[in-house]
């Protein structure tokens, strides 16, 4: 008697959430944008170019070093439709070399394309 009221108990409340409807449940599509409900909703998550910049300097000290990072800012941005570009000022004009250029997917944050001038 007790196995089967645990199983009763199992089914009611172990295996009914798992069967509701998909749309009544948060989750991401395969761009990692964020989805809401009936999907009516998309939001981008690299909103301003503050947040460009920064995370712009994040994946440039990755690739390139701090010491690139620091001595190209400031940076100039430039919104580009989904996309944000972002390019290293080089206030050395004596230096040697060109300055870095990447460009970063409005929707997930990702990097697009990143380059670096000679």
């Amino acid at each position: 008697m007790k196995y089967k009221l645990k199983l009763i108990l199992f089914i009611l409340y172990g295996w009914f959430p798992l069967t509701g409807h998909p749309q009544d449940y948060f989750y991401c599509n395969d761009d990692y944008s964020i989805v809401v409900a009936d999907k009516s909703m998309i939001i981008d998550l690299i909103t301003s170019s503050e947040m460009a910049m920064k995370l712009a300097e994040i994946y440039i000290e990755r690739i390139y070093g701090f010491k690139t990072a620091i001595e190209q800012k400031p940076y100039k941005v430039w919104n580009k439709g989904n996309e944000w570009v972002i390019e290293g000022a080089s206030i050395h004009h004596k230096k040697h070399g060109g300055v870095f250029s990447i460009v970063i997917s409005k929707k997930n944050g990702r990097v697009i394309s990143v380059s670096h001038g000679e």
